[in-house]
């Protein structure tokens, strides 16, 4: 029913900016005029001060920190309710599941660095020319960064499952 009413919603604001710009598209200061409205590019930006910006940004983790503390308690209060023993579900393991992993080699970042497409996106610490400007260079420190960071990894979660399995066979 929901969803049903929300795409109504979508369709009927849709037609509607579809109509305006279609009844302006013979004056094109007009339809550009339209097109504005309809991104909202014309409503005034709102300048907040620090001390606004400051109170803003702490409500939000405020607000975030209490949801996943909430989240946390919940999920805690349901476990206990489901099984005296909490690992009671989890699989029984008598290997370790990451020794089949291998390292990344410097030739299979080398092959995804010169097949990668030369568009960046906007969120790309690097740009994507620069990758493909100097493939080997990138692809030694990115084959060595990502090697030590799964290495890393793999200690840990190892370390947190050996911890959690103490814990609770107690």
């Amino acid at each position: 029913m929901c969803r049903r009413a929300n795409r109504i919603i979508v369709e009927s604001q849709r037609d509607h900016y579809t109509a305006k710009i279609r009844d302006a598209s013979g004056d094109p200061r007009h339809c550009w005029s339209e097109i504005r409205n309809t991104l909202h590019s014309t409503e005034p930006r709102i300048v907040r001060s620090p001390g606004e910006s400051r109170k803003l940004s702490n409500d939000f983790a405020t607000f975030f920190l209490n949801k996943l503390h909430n989240i946390n308690t919940t999920i805690k209060q349901r476990i206990r309710c489901l099984h005296s023993d909490q690992l009671q579900s989890d699989a029984k393991h008598n290997v370790s599941v990451f020794t089949n992993i291998r390292p990344t080699t410097f030739k299979e970042t080398l092959t995804v660095i010169r097949s990668m497409s030369s568009k960046s996106l906007p969120l790309d610490k690097i740009p994507t020319r620069a990758l493909k400007s100097c493939p080997e260079m990138f692809a030694e420190l990115i084959t060595h960064s990502g090697n030590f960071f799964a290495r890393s990894l793999i200690r840990l979660i190892s370390a947190t499952a050996v911890y959690l399995k103490v814990k609770y066979q107690q």
